[in-house]
């Protein structure tokens, strides 16, 4: 009964509602005339708390029906901004210092950004607890470990180590000692502050932290090296504690560490690999320890901020590079143990250099470093001139690669000039002294502003590659006496447009690869020309060859595509292989000689149309004429006996071959395969 009775009071409740929502809130009903009221039903508004810099509102009401509001919500004023300061917080073993700064307590915005001033650089420790602030060791957890030889360890990886200051334990879960840190384990950790590598660890590989975030690390006392590009790149690194015991400073170390204040290397050290500390810009100053007995190349070039380096005596063996490129260094300590002044190339400020008075080859003086027995000029202040006092006869490679200089004429006391100006890209003219017998090898290559050479009368020798992409260069006249003129010599001089040889040379490829040369007079008395002379001469036009000339030899003109005629002398003795060959605009040519070496001598020659052949001639090489697809004459000698392999191939335009002999002597020549067209041109015989 109870159930029914409350079954019948709902269904009264959803009546009302019904007519309610027929009817509208106090609307008369659509049924019935009258201004008949109705009940609202309240939607309840909810306070807007005010911000600092937005309002608030009160409690509201609305009709949920109708929407009209029956309590109407109130704006509260915004409450502004509750400015409090952030305090400066000290630099901690690990934490990073900052700056004051304040900020809103309310709403948290930033007034005054709190900065980093220094970062943190972990913990010092030493038997266990750390020498700055007192704290016990702690040591790092979820690193990768990987189980080695004889239940020892080696860390391969960060593993799930989230840290900025990683201590790597002793032991591992097991007890097993850590003795390794494998190579590129921690390569690329940028979260990574500061490195505790404990005593266990013997060993770390290549690249084991390069390109980190590490600002400290302290190696191990167990270290007997530091192994190439171990911290290489690391650009935040500022101090880094090296252990007595320490022999050995790979390559590429720390090179790249920019932010690097300063490295105390100790004695134990023996050698200083190369670009061990390159690119160390924050660096002042370097001593190196008299145990030190060598010093590799680049080892601390382009050090920018590098002024103070001290060589200690001991050391026996040092780079021409080990502190090149330093611009602001400006005092040197130079040892007794090394004979030669080397290392300091392109240092334009050194002038203070400290040499011990009892040093048995060099002395510095008013800004030059000499040598006190072989008269070496090894250093020149900038604004110098070399002394023509008698007291310099020799100039030390490199010496003056990067002087400022535009012109300079050396004095006749001058001899040997080894590469002492070889890269120099100032220097447009320089007179050569009398009394110089050779150039040496890359005296002057990639001289790129050299415009003149004024060569001494007395000059009998030009080194391998001695003016080499002089790209500058347009006048050389060569002395008389000059006899050699070896490989490369002048190779890619673009500038040069002629040259004339003088009758007493040898020439072995000296002039490859100069594209503007148009003219080229060998004088009588020359008897060779060498391999690759004037190969890649592509605007080269004429050459006056010499009656005396005896040999051509391998692509001494290959690749001359502007070269029309050439005319060879009777006394032509040897023509070797691809001597013309790709001479593209070569039209005719008579060959006063030819034997097996001349494989391809005019190979690839698309304009010849005549060739002559020279008489006493007996073999004609294989691929003499291929691919000279504009040959239609061919004289070849009675004394001819045989005719190489491919000789014409793909010299399909040949028409007419003329022989010397008669037709019976031509039946006994023996041709050889690839030499199709010579059966199906015509054929004239003399006799």
């Amino acid at each position: 009964m109870k159930k029914i009775r409350m079954y019948e009071a709902l269904l009264l409740l959803l009546c009302l509602v019904g007519v309610l929502l027929l009817n509208g809130c106090d609307r008369p009903a659509q049924d019935e005339p009258g201004d008949g009221d109705h009940t609202h039903l309240p939607w309840k508004l909810n306070a807007v708390l005010p911000g600092c810099t937005t309002t608030g509102l009160t409690e509201g009401s609305v009709c949920s029906i109708c929407d009209e509001i029956l309590v109407a919500q109130e704006e509260i004023p915004a409450l502004g901004h509750d400015a409090v300061d952030d305090p400066i917080i000290e630099l901690g073993c690990v934490v990073d210092g900052k700056s004051a700064g304040s900020h809103c307590s309310r709403c948290d915005k930033k007034f005054e950004l709190q900065r980093i001033t220094e970062r943190s650089t972990g913990h010092r420790y030493e038997n266990g607890i750390c020498t700055v602030c007192g704290e016990a060791i702690e040591y790092s957890q979820g690193l990768k470990l990987l189980p080695r030889k004889n239940g020892k360890y080696a860390v391969s990886g960060i593993g799930t180590f989230e840290g900025r200051h990683l201590v790597i334990p002793e032991t591992a879960p097991d007890g097993g000692p850590i003795t390794e840190i494998l190579g590129e384990a921690f390569k690329n950790c940028q979260t990574l502050r500061s490195v505790h590598i404990p005593d266990s660890v013997v060993s770390i590989g290549t690249d084991a932290f390069s390109f980190s975030s590490i600002v400290h690390v302290r190696l191990p006392s167990t270290l007997s090296e530091v192994p190439g590009r171990v911290f290489s790149q690391c650009r935040s690194l500022k101090s880094v504690d090296i252990p007595d015991g320490v022999e050995s400073i790979g390559y590429s170390a720390f090179s790249g560490c920019s932010k690097l204040e300063n490295i105390a290397i100790p004695k134990s050290v023996k050698s200083i690999s190369e670009g061990a500390f390159a690119g160390c810009h924050a660096l002042t100053s370097v001593t190196i320890p008299s145990n030190v007995q060598s010093i590799g190349k680049d080892a601390f070039s382009s050090c920018q901020s590098l002024v103070k380096v001290v060589l200690c005596d001991g050391i026996t063996d040092i780079s021409g590079t080990a502190f090149a490129h330093n611009h602001a260094l400006t005092y040197v300590r130079y040892p007794r143990t090394l004979q030669d002044f080397c290392g300091f190339i392109d240092c334009p400020q050194m002038s203070e250099i400290e040499i011990p008075e009892d040093h048995t080859s060099l002395y510095f003086k008013d800004g030059y470093v000499l040598g006190k027995t072989n008269k070496t000029l090894y250093h020149m202040p900038i604004g110098g001139t070399i002394p023509d006092d008698g007291s310099v006869t020799r100039l030390y490679a490199g010496s003056m690669k990067y002087h400022p200089i535009t012109e300079i004429v050396l004095p006749d006391s001058i001899r040997n000039i080894d590469t002492a100006f070889a890269g120099n890209t100032t220097l447009t003219r320089i007179v050569l002294p009398e009394g110089m017998l050779s150039i040496p090898d890359e005296a002057f290559e990639r001289c790129l502003a050299l415009q003149e050479v004024v060569f001494p009368s007395s000059l009998e020798y030009i080194g391998i590659a001695s003016f080499r992409w002089c790209q500058s260069l347009t006048n050389v006249v060569l002395p008389p006496n000059t006899k050699r003129i070896l490989s490369w010599a002048f190779q890619g001089c673009n500038a040069l447009t002629e040259i004339t040889i003088p009758g007493k040379v040898i020439t072995w490829g000296g002039f490859e690869d100069c594209t503007a040369l148009e003219r080229v007079m060998i004088e009588e008395g020359v008897t060779a020309i060498g391999s690759m002379a004037f190969r890649g001469c592509t605007a080269l036009k004429e050459v006056a060859i010499p009656s005396t000339l005896q040999a051509i030899e391998a692509s001494a003109f290959k690749g001359c595509s502007s070269l029309v005629a050439i005319t060879l002398p009777q006394g032509l003795m040897r023509i070797e292989g691809s001597a013309f060959s790709d001479c593209t605009s070569l039209t005719e040519v008579n060959i006063p000689f030819l034997d097996s070496r001349a494989k391809g001598a005019f190979s690839g020659c698309t304009a010849l149309e005549r060739a002559t052949v020279g008489e006493g001639v007996t073999q004609v090489a294989e691929g003499l004429f291929n691919g000279c697809t504009a040959l239609r004459y061919v004289y070849i000698p009675s004394t001819a006996k045989w005719i190489g392999n491919a000789k014409f191939l793909n010299a399909d335009s040949l028409e007419k071959i003329e022989y010397g002999g008669t037709a019976e002597q031509w039946e006994k020549v023996r041709v050889d395969a690839g030499n199709t067209v010579i059966h199906q041109a015509e054929r004239i015989c003399r006799q």
